[in-house]
Formats: C-alpha cells, sequence, structure tokens
C-alpha cells in the first residue's frame, strides 16, 4: 500500500493546475484535477472545472454522475448543466 501525506496531494493539485493553465482544453488533466480536488475534499472547486470538461466531453456518463453527486454534496442550490 502506498502512503500519501496531504502535502503530497496538495503539490499534486498545483501541477496540475499549472498543466491546465497552460493547456485548458486537455480532457486528462481536467479530469485528473477534478478526481483530486474532489478527493481532497475540495468540490466547489472541482465544479467548475467539472462543467468545463463536460462542456468538451458532454457524453461522459461518469462526469455527469459525478456532476449530480458534487452538486448535492455542496451547498450550492444549483449547478448548471454546460451549455
Amino acid at each position: 500500500m502506498l502512503a500519501v501525506d496531504r502535502n503530497d496531494l496538495e503539490a499534486a493539485a498545483g501541477f496540475l493546475e499549472r498543466s491546465l493553465a497552460n493547456e485548458q482544453d486537455n480532457l486528462n488533466t481536467l479530469w485528473n484535477l477534478i478526481a483530486l480536488y474532489v478527493h481532497l475534499g475540495r468540490d466547489e472547486a472541482a465544479l467548475p472545472l467539472l462543467q468545463s470538461y463536460l462542456r468538451l466531453n458532454p457524453s461522459n456518463s461518469d462526469g455527469m454522475a459525478l456532476l449530480k453527486e458534487i452538486t448535492a454534496a455542496t451547498t450550492t442550490t444549483e449547478a448548471p448543466l454546460p451549455a
């Protein structure tokens, strides 16, 4: 089993954030950052990224399921679906 401390996860989030800044439409980077934010309990930070992800990949059923889950878990009353 691999043990990773929270600081390593925060560093990974920083790396993915910088990567995303350079290539905003990279679906793999978006999805990995979304998953990491959710793992870190940062659902509200994951939500706008997930909406961007779904605009780029609207047929992704995992993304739609995660959107429903995050929407239910956050204090946001309504998370609009991507246009």
